[in-house]
């Protein structure tokens, strides 16, 4: 596509090999991270533009991996993904640019719809 490489933060390996594998079929460049701490290290160390990001982390959660992901890159554009069907953006999120518009709810079961928020926040 361009790029613009997306990282798929989720500690559950076969959701993040099967973001990958769908992306990668997109036209995307993706890198993946198990972890908060290896999603920081992707961050400075690779063009990551979108960060789709899994709020229960084994080593943090997914609010502090967002929070200082984006003071390392202002730029990053941020897609919650969550198994949480309770959960709501918390206002700090907001303030960083996070939008409703930018959360997904497992499972997802159109792939498509990944794609398509992948692409409107690169464009946005």
């Amino acid at each position: 596509m361009d790029d613009a490489v997306v990282l798929v933060v989720d500690d559950e390996e076969i959701l993040r090999k099967s973001l990958r594998s769908f992306l990668e079929d997109e036209g995307f460049t993706v890198e993946t991270a198990a972890g908060g701490s290896e999603a920081l290290g992707i961050v400075e160390s690779a063009p990551v533009a979108v960060m789709l990001v899994d709020m229960n982390l084994p080593d943090m959660n997914g609010e502090s991996v967002i929070l200082r992901a984006l003071k390392i890159r202002p730029s990053l554009k941020i897609i919650v993904h969550t198994g949480d069907s309770g959960y709501s953006l918390p206002e700090i999120l907001v303030a960083e640019g996070v939008s409703e518009e930018d959360i997904l709810f497992k499972p997802v079961l159109d792939m498509d719809r990944i794609a398509a928020l992948v692409r409107r926040v690169i464009k946005a």
